[in-house]
């Protein structure tokens, strides 16, 4: 019953990290404006998840085992257009 209530903080803060995009990308008005495979509350979801396995197997892992899962490639193109401030201010929200 813990674990799922920190998860649900967990997602809430990404969520919050996620309501004003212009403190956590690089380009605002131009970065995670159009509808991708990607998008930002993925990008941040995947990164804190991951684990210590490959790119692939964990992107195949977090976002389920479908066909149209995005390919590493398309995530790391993804996760350079956020700030390091974005992952700060997501662990900075959930430790409160």
């Amino acid at each position: 019953m813990k674990l799922n209530k920190l998860k649900k903080e967990l997602l809430a803060s990404i969520k919050d990290a996620c309501q004003d995009p212009a403190d956590v990308v690089r380009s605002p008005g131009k970065d995670f404006i159009r509808n991708r495979k990607l998008p930002l509350f993925e990008i941040i979801r995947c990164i804190v998840a991951m684990g210590g396995s490959s790119l692939k197997h964990e992107l195949l892992d977090t976002l389920g085992y479908s066909p149209d899962v995005a390919s590493s490639s398309a995530f790391i193109q993804q996760r350079t257009k956020l700030k390091p401030e974005a992952l700060k201010k997501v662990m900075d929200s959930f430790n409160t």
